[in-house]
């Protein structure tokens, strides 16, 4: 992480777990397509994978934060930079 943050020639990171047990391909592009499609405003991607046994009832999903305009962030006193 730090060497692709240290090179500053990308546009988009992914960091998930290792030992996701449940884990398919479909998940990274998941992760990563609202992040990374121009068309999208959003700068973070979090992703949830079932944890636990199949009788806990949770299910997992994808939660994109979307970019919140300057404006906005100066208004609230926070500085917040959007990965482009």
């Amino acid at each position: 992480m730090g060497y692709l943050i240290a090179c500053a020639d990308s546009a988009v990171m992914a960091v998930h777990d290792c030992d996701i047990v449940t884990y398919t391909h479909g998940m990274l592009s998941r992760l990563v397509f609202p992040v990374a499609h121009p068309a999208f405003p959003y700068h973070l991607s979090k992703g949830f994978y079932p944890s636990g046994s199949a009788t806990t009832g949770w299910a997992g999903g994808v939660d994109a934060q979307p970019r919140e305009p300057a404006s906005h962030r100066a208004e609230k006193g926070t500085s917040a930079t959007a990965i482009t």
